[in-house]
């Protein structure tokens, strides 16, 4: 029973070793970008708009501080996202306009 304990315990430290990074950081923002689009399915455009802004600032980041990673998918995203505020402007924060991508 230890022996699985101790498998389990070192799958878990190396899975988590392999997706540390762009890739980890990448995968929360489209997470954050899914939830954005269900608040927007669901009628909650405020909510939908702050979802969308911090994903976009969160992909700048990543773009600026790794350039080299998945630059189609990050740019793609980028991209989807500065759409998606444009039309959801006039639910952003007054300080905040559509950015542009």
């Amino acid at each position: 029973m230890r022996w699985i304990a101790t498998v389990t315990l070192l799958y878990a430290l190396t899975g988590g070793v392999l997706l540390a990074g762009p890739d980890e950081d990448y995968l929360a923002i489209y997470n954050q970008i899914q939830q954005g689009d269900d608040f927007l399915k669901g009628g909650q455009s405020k909510a939908a708009a702050v979802e969308y802004l911090q994903a976009f600032d969160a992909l700048q980041k990543l773009r600026a501080d790794d350039p080299a990673f998945n630059r189609a998918a990050v740019a793609y995203r980028i991209d989807y996202l500065g759409d998606k505020l444009k039309e959801l402007a006039a639910f952003l924060p007054s300080t905040n306009a559509a950015p542009a991508a």
